[in-house]
């Protein structure tokens, strides 16, 4: 397996038949798998048939980044929630 350090759009391009070489490939099936911490892909070539599996693995950085961002949301809720209640309090 390869660890490509290439954006998305590029990767795809890279990615070829193991078979034929041909670069026109289909996605017939994708799962994210927790074991691994990535997506499993079925492929198929459009010239040979042949199908194969890929495996696109998450970045470490990235994870913790997407998790900084959802706990800042959660906690801005929090947060919003406690003032409506101050508020409230000092209407009643």
């Amino acid at each position: 397996m390869k660890k490509y350090s290439l954006n998305k759009k590029e990767r795809i391009k890279k990615m070829k038949c193991p078979e034929c070489g041909n670069f026109k490939l289909m996605v017939i099936d994708s799962r994210y798998k927790k074991a691994i911490n990535g997506i499993r892909r079925r492929r198929i070539c459009k010239s040979c048939k042949s199908r194969f599996t890929s495996y696109e693995f998450l970045d470490v950085k990235l994870n913790a980044i997407l998790n900084d961002m959802v706990n800042t949301k959660i906690n801005q809720l929090a947060k919003l929630k406690k003032e409506k209640r101050k508020k409230a309090k000092k209407r009643a």
